[in-house]
């Protein structure tokens, strides 16, 4: 975890909440953010609010720190911030950088990735704002709102062979809550990887990946004896988790390995943070599709 982030997510969910405001920063933050569909029209106006500044890498210094741990990815794949929000008002803090890739084997699906991420970002910028108009509005003007939203990126492959980027959107009002988007190329065919592309057709993957996961979660108990993850036999129908989906979020490390990844609260409670998962290549060896870039 990035180390500047991880120190903000501490120090703003130490933050004390007046009794009176939990009910409604729990409505505002329950108010769940529409899961993205990826080929989706792009619905952001082409002006964007006063406080976006679209930055020049090369041009303004100022913005050298929201590009920290940005790598230029090897010859051809670079991401950039090209998009910075900022704000700061009677303890209200958003901190949002929009990422653009450039650089990549098939430029529809780099434009439309560009799209969604651009998209995202103010969707984000604008929940914010109408949550805090919302607590000044109940509250009063002069009332301290604790609420903060961040966004980070990172790498996780960039070669020849795949390119693997995750967004983490933060959101912390007493508590927190993170979620992850993470968009897999394969550069060689130029095609966006899903779970179902890497295996063979026919294959029963996802009952061999489910298996290990259970078995993983139930390994890992508390000193009662429970599990940390929601697969106790008593645990809520609701909560229990059950196995993953073929539109479930991964990504595929450095390594050329997959890893399953979860959102915070998805699968246990929330002191668990964010679970991966990275699947042996023995256990997936004979299930792969011929060309499935990992090793």
């Amino acid at each position: 975890m990035h180390e500047r982030l991880a120190e903000m997510k501490r120090a703003y969910e130490a933050i004390p909440v007046p009794p009176e405001l939990h009910p409604m920063i729990d409505a505002l933050c329950r108010r769940e953010r529409p899961r993205r569909h990826f080929w989706r029209p792009l619905v952001v106006a082409a002006a964007c609010t006063l406080t976006i500044f679209v930055v020049s890498i090369n041009a303004m210094p100022a913005v050298a720190e929201s590009l920290e741990g940005v790598p230029v990815l090897g010859p051809v794949v670079k991401v950039l911030t090209v998009a910075s929000y900022r704000r700061e008002e009677q303890g209200a803090t958003a901190r949002v950088d929009i990422a653009q890739i450039t650089g990549l084997a098939n430029q529809e699906l780099e434009d439309a990735i560009n799209a969604e991420l651009r998209t995202d970002g103010q969707a984000l910028i604008d929940k914010f704002e109408r949550d805090v108009a919302e607590l000044k509005e109940r509250l009063g003007e002069d009332a301290t709102i604790p609420m903060t939203i961040e966004t980070y990126y990172d790498v996780k492959r960039s070669d020849e062979e795949v390119f693997s980027l995750e967004v983490e959107y933060f959101w912390a009002a007493g508590g927190s809550d993170t979620q992850k988007e993470y968009y897999n190329i394969n550069q060689q065919t130029g095609d966006l990887i899903t779970l179902d592309a890497l295996f063979a057709d026919g294959s029963d993957y996802l009952t061999v990946i489910n298996d290990y996961l259970i078995a993983q979660m139930r390994a890992e108990t508390r000193e009662d004896g429970r599990s940390i993850y929601w697969v106790n036999d008593d645990d809520l129908a609701m909560d229990r988790f059950t196995g993953i989906a073929a539109d479930h979020d991964f990504y595929i490390n450095e390594a050329g390995r997959l890893v399953i990844a979860f959102d915070k609260y998805e699968v246990a409670p929330g002191y668990v943070g964010t679970p991966e998962f990275e699947i042996p290549p023995e256990l997936i060896a004979d299930l792969l599709a011929e060309g499935a870039p990992l090793r």
